[in-house]
């Protein structure tokens, strides 16, 4: 299993003011605590579709998804998701329901904005320490996830079909978090600077990826770019 030093002593979800005109002055933090489980770990955070914010909870004794409204009002979902999941980053997605990755049991998971979860199948997604971690909405309407331990990078279609890229990938890198940028690209980062299983050593290195031809799980054929820390994709991904 791979297992991540977390902050959990103190089960918070905050917000700070950033908007001018608002009702209280820029830079303002509140702190909500009520709703939430002792140590239970928020994660990872994302705007959802019904107006309100979703995230995980990956404490070693809670795997959920939570709502939080913009008054604090937290709901904790753990219906549909495995116990021992660790929800980790999540996402919304073109169909508007919330994706998120589960870092322990591999796979990829889905949940309503009425907080019914659903597990993906783990076909597709290598089952030994892959790891999933960041995740995204792709421009292609798919979603795109990083696999920490398998050093590639993932795409799950809202039917659950799952493709994984490795090429032009550094073993050993641990792609962590990702982004779609501009011109259909997907830009990730890596976390472990080649070392594997070893996290924290660097996160410098980032990457990015063309997905405007992703049936093939051959990847791209990257091209060096002048700076080491950048992989420049082709445009023909998945092609020869």
């Amino acid at each position: 299993m791979i297992r991540r030093a977390l902050f959990v002593g103190a089960a918070v979800a905050a917000l700070i003011v950033a908007a001018p005109g608002a009702a209280a002055p820029a830079g303002t933090i509140t702190e909500f605590s009520g709703g939430l489980t002792a140590n239970s770990g928020p994660f990872g955070i994302t705007a959802g579709p019904d107006g309100n914010m979703w995230f995980t909870q990956v404490g070693d004794d809670v795997s959920a998804v939570a709502r939080i409204t913009m008054k604090g009002r937290i709901t904790e979902f753990r219906t549909g998701i495995d116990p021992n999941a660790r929800p980790w980053e999540i996402a919304t997605g073109p169909d508007g329901n919330l994706w998120f990755t589960e870092l322990e049991t591999m796979r990829v998971g889905r949940i309503t904005p009425e907080g019914r979860g659903h597990r993906s199948s783990p076909s597709g997604i290598t089952p030994y320490q892959s790891a999933p971690s960041g995740i995204t909405a792709g421009p292609d309407g798919a979603m795109w996830f990083t696999e920490l331990g398998n050093s590639a990078i993932g795409r799950i279609t809202m039917d659950g079909a799952v493709t994984e890229f490795t090429k032009g990938i550094t073993q050993g890198s641990g792609p962590f978090d990702i982004a779609s940028g501009p011109n259909g690209t997907l830009w990730f980062t890596g976390a472990w600077n080649g070392e594997k299983d070893v996290p924290g050593k660097s996160a410098s290195a980032a990457a990015r990826r063309s997905v405007r031809s992703p049936s093939s799980s051959r990847g791209c054929r990257p091209r060096r770019s002048p700076r080491a820390s950048r992989l420049a994709a082709t445009a023909r991904c998945g092609s020869r």
